[in-house]
């Protein structure tokens, strides 16, 4: 596999991941050591998302913009860790996590619907 490539599926499907484990954050309180591995997680991720996607960016910005916005099939995923927010938000009855699910869900089925003008024109 070449770079590019390992960049392109780490830019992609990394974001995913770290958005998956904000979701269940909320469970993750309840055990004080599984708490502290999932920020850590979070946090080394979001740190290696942001240096790779800087390096991407100086050297090819349509392949960093076509991984950071992703595809129709990111979209679907960001939907449905959207739902999984959702429910643990409200099993948890935490109204800002529930405000925020709900945001990302809109803007998800947002882009699935009319996908952004620069993704549109990759896959003409």
């Amino acid at each position: 596999m070449k770079s590019s490539q390992i960049d392109r599926y780490l830019l992609s499907y990394l974001p995913n991941f770290l958005l998956l484990l904000v979701a269940i954050d909320k469970v993750t309180e309840l055990v004080f050591w599984l708490d502290m591995v999932v920020f850590g997680i979070i946090v080394v991720g979001l740190c290696i998302f942001l240096f790779r996607s800087f390096q991407m960016l100086k050297k090819d910005r349509k392949n960093w913009m076509y991984c950071v916005l992703g595809d129709p099939q990111d979209d679907v995923y960001d939907v449905m860790i959207g739902i999984v927010g959702l429910i643990v938000g409200i099993a948890f009855n935490d109204m800002t996590d529930v405000i925020f699910w709900i945001g990302y869900i809109a803007v998800g089925i947002g882009e699935i619907i009319d996908p952004p003008a620069k993704i549109r024109t990759l896959y003409k």
